[in-house]
């Protein structure tokens, strides 16, 4: 990409990861193809010969590492998250889990945990204390109601509000 600031030409190359010594010599030539002076926009240098290269051939680099919305860890935490999300979108209707049978005590409970911030507040909505609530949630999970994979509150909360009527 060609760009102009303060009437000096760029060729600008933008990398979606680190600059490698290959990459610094391709923005290299690409400018020299352009009549331009060489940019790069990325994740900073891949090593030392990179970062050294890049000063003596003149590229103008622009780190964003620290600019990015996520990194590549909070990344797969982001997918790990929507993913989760979607399989408890369709679990319920794939298996049929609309028809649990729910007593009204278990639609009580598991309403108390959707309307809840914490399982401290879903057990005093309830009544009862958070070991109560916790047997009887091993109860709902020995019964399938829960199903066993269903752990933490976020994700028990997730649940009961697909369930719950």
């Amino acid at each position: 990409m060609l760009a102009v600031k303060g009437g000096i030409r760029y060729a600008v190359e933008v990398k979606s990861g680190r600059l490698d010594v290959g990459g610094v010599r391709q923005a290299y030539v690409n400018a020299l193809l352009m009549e331009a002076k060489p940019m790069v926009i990325c994740r900073g240098f891949s090593d030392e010969g990179a970062e050294a290269l890049a000063k003596e051939l003149g590229v103008e680099v622009i780190e964003l590492e620290d600019l990015l919305i996520s990194d590549p860890e909070e990344l797969r935490a982001l997918i790990r998250e929507e993913v989760r999300r979607a399989i408890l979108e369709v679990v319920p209707s794939v298996l049929g889990i609309r028809s649990l049978n729910l007593t009204d005590e278990e639609v009580r409970i598991l309403e108390a945990i959707k309307t809840s911030n914490s399982f401290l507040e879903a057990a005093s909505k309830l009544g009862v204390t958070p070991e109560e609530l916790g047997n009887r949630l091993g109860e709902l999970k020995s019964a399938g109601k829960v199903p066993k994979w269903v752990r933490g509150f976020d994700l028990l909360k997730e649940w009961a509000s697909l369930i719950a009527p």
